[in-house]
């Protein structure tokens, strides 16, 4: 736990990481935290950026670290000491940067794959994240979660194409429920369907709140 607490005081999550983060497994928690720190690390580079070229060359850096050998990894980033603690497979973290490039190059009016291809990078690195954790989960309730949530995230929710695939998505049955080792990642999907559903923030108010709650406890 101390070394979620430094890990989370250099990369400060955003409320619905941290919810997502209160109901996993006390042995799972650092894995949990290194990739959420990760993505709000990456979403921070897109946002920030004061050009789309600026976006790219900080997210080649997580890549080109991606690609080497962990024991290559320059000290002193925690995020990447976390990252290495966690041994998550590096085809899955870079993924996650992909996605989040896709974020960055796409069209300014929201046209060009923007949503599909964070929901596949977040896609990717939450089956990494679930195979590392538990062989028993259901690669598609995990491959839900990750699109339900991604489709409301503050970044992508009103873009064209998220909205287009909000709108089409089939009326299908419930995804079968994920074991209580990945809870937090049922979580953020339980939250990113609701947001969808009343075309609400993510985080609208006490509502989210205990729906997160509802869900860290019981999974439904």
């Amino acid at each position: 736990m101390a070394f979620v607490t430094m890990l989370l005081q250099t990369e400060p999550l955003p409320p619905w990481y941290r919810l997502a983060l209160g109901s996993s497994l006390e042995k799972d928690r650092e894995l949990f935290a290194a990739l959420f720190a990760l993505d709000t690390r990456l979403e921070r580079s897109v946002r920030e950026a004061s050009e789309p070229i600026i976006a790219q060359m900080k997210l080649a850096w997580w890549r080109d670290r991606f690609n080497a050998p962990v024991p290559d990894w320059p000290s002193g980033e925690p995020i990447l000491a976390a990252l290495a603690d966690a041994h998550l497979a590096s085809k899955g973290l870079i993924a996650l940067v992909d996605g989040w490039e896709a974020v960055a190059l796409a069209d300014p009016e929201g046209e060009g794959g923007r949503a599909p291809g964070l929901i596949e990078g977040r896609q990717r690195s939450w089956l990494a994240l679930a195979e590392r954790i538990d062989g028993r989960y259901a690669p598609s309730a995990v491959e839900q979660a990750a699109s339900s949530f991604t489709l409301a995230s503050p970044m992508i929710a009103n873009l064209p194409d998220a909205v287009a695939l909000k709108e089409n998505a089939p009326k299908g049955p419930k995804p079968v429920p994920l074991p209580r080792s990945l809870r937090p990642l049922a979580v953020l999907g339980a939250l990113g369907a609701r947001a969808s559903r009343k075309g609400r923030p993510i985080m609208d108010g006490f509502q989210a709140l205990a729906l997160a709650l509802r869900v860290g406890l019981t999974g439904r």
